[in-house]
């Protein structure tokens, strides 16, 4: 078992935190998926497996590969992190079991995507201290989180008519993201 030791910007994956970053990072292309506290709290995960199913046309499907910075509205104000509240866990832990599609509609050029990631992890250890998060966890299981997505990943990147090479790259991107490319 191989620990790895992140740090991780307090409240990414949260709204305003978001925001601030993309702002500051100027980035034009950019789309926020915001996913409600009321969907959190109701578990209700049929908007997320809508919006990501393969039923979508090539273009839409296109249109979401590699843009989406996941984001959670309505939790701003809690001094817990989003993966350290429990129904947080559960909504991103049932969207990944039913239907891990996120990875492949998700943008790697901020820290949001760390929010779902750790969410779904099963077990993490998080030390706060002046105003740093450091998260601590077990890589294989990013590894099994990773593997456990690569079916849904590889069927949306050939429904909407991704390269193979298109995909591969993309595929690589996230591999890069969770610090597992090498294995």
């Amino acid at each position: 078992m191989s620990m790895i030791s992140t740090k991780i910007p307090a409240g990414c994956g949260k709204v305003n935190p978001t925001l601030r970053y993309l702002e500051e990072m100027s980035e034009a292309h950019s789309k926020l998926y915001v996913i409600t506290r009321d969907e959190i709290e109701s578990l209700d995960v049929t908007r997320i497996l809508k919006d990501f199913s393969p039923e979508n046309s090539k273009r839409n499907l296109r249109g979401f590969c590699a843009q989406w910075h996941f984001v959670v509205a309505g939790y701003d104000e809690e001094p817990e992190e989003l993966y350290e509240i429990p129904a947080v866990r559960l909504f991103l832990s049932t969207v990944t079991t039913v239907w891990p599609a996120w990875p492949f509609g998700a943008s790697t050029s901020s820290l949001a995507l760390w929010a779902v990631v750790l969410s779904v992890i099963p077990s993490l250890e998080v030390q706060k201290a002046n105003g740093q998060v450091q998260v601590c966890f077990d890589g294989g299981q990013i590894n099994g989180l990773f593997h456990h997505c690569l079916p849904v990943f590889t069927l949306l990147s050939k429904k909407a008519g991704l390269s193979k090479h298109k995909g591969f790259k993309n595929l690589q991107r996230i591999a890069t993201y969770l610090g597992i490319a090498e294995q």
